[in-house]
């Protein structure tokens, strides 16, 4: 999968992970996501845990779904290993740190 692919599994598996662990989140209508961002690829500054942060966050406040920050970092961290299961050693406070 290429750079661009693997980003979408992220934006893609934090509403997976939203649908499965937030019964309250229904979908009843297609969803647009248009990400934007400046951070760097694959620097080392958690390019990845700021796209499911802002992705999660965003669902969550466009369905009013409502969460602890902490609670945030850790089904954030929950997208991680089934998308990148070559660094599924995300740490939570690279979650929490964006």
């Amino acid at each position: 999968m290429g750079a661009l692919g693997l980003q979408a599994a992220y934006v893609v598996g934090t509403l997976l992970v939203l649908l499965h662990e937030k019964p309250e989140l229904v979908v009843t209508d297609s969803i647009s996501i248009l990400v934007e961002s400046a951070v760097p690829e694959g620097k080392g500054v958690s390019s990845s845990a700021a796209i499911e942060v802002a992705t999660m966050a965003a669902l969550a406040a466009a369905y009013d779904v409502t969460m602890e920050p902490t609670e945030l970092a850790v089904l954030c961290q929950k997208v991680r290993v089934p998308v990148s299961p070559v660094s599924p050693s995300c740490s939570l406070a690279w979650h929490c740190a964006v």
